[in-house]
């Protein structure tokens, strides 16, 4: 089935392929912008490569859906949905960790993603739920 986006209608597939390029626009993002710049985001290497790695997991898995799936969507959403919010509990302990160091840049950053992760991962939800009634 699809989810509503302001009176449009997005498919399960397309809610994986947006998630797939979504988490690799992360990793692109925190590899070649944030890292360069890490003494200005407030974030360690280390830590930040962390957070890439979990995104290109992340984006692996919803590409392979996009590719490979061609029905029952709704327990993979759940799945993905779950790795998304997973993603942002994880990424809001770190950044409380480093609450001393984070930057306003480092922290506008983290939680504009994080907003449209949650944004995603709710209407993944939703979709998943529609599909698994439909059946």
């Amino acid at each position: 089935m699809t989810s509503s986006l302001n009176n449009k209608r997005i498919s399960p597939k397309s809610l994986f392929l947006l998630d797939a390029i979504g988490a690799l626009l992360t990793v692109v993002c925190i590899t070649f912008v944030l890292k360069p710049i890490e003494f200005h985001i407030g974030l360690p290497a280390n830590t930040l490569n962390v957070l890439a790695a979990i995104a290109g997991l992340l984006s692996m898995y919803s590409f392979s859906c996009f590719f490979f799936l061609k029905s029952s969507w709704g327990s993979f959403l759940f799945i993905i949905g779950a790795g998304n919010i997973l993603y942002c509990i994880f990424t809001t302990i770190l950044l409380i960790i480093h609450a001393e160091t984070i930057s306003m840049i480092g922290l506008s950053y983290f939680l504009a993603e994080m907003g449209i992760i949650t944004w995603l991962a709710i209407t993944e939800f939703k979709t998943g739920i529609h599909d698994d009634t439909t059946r």
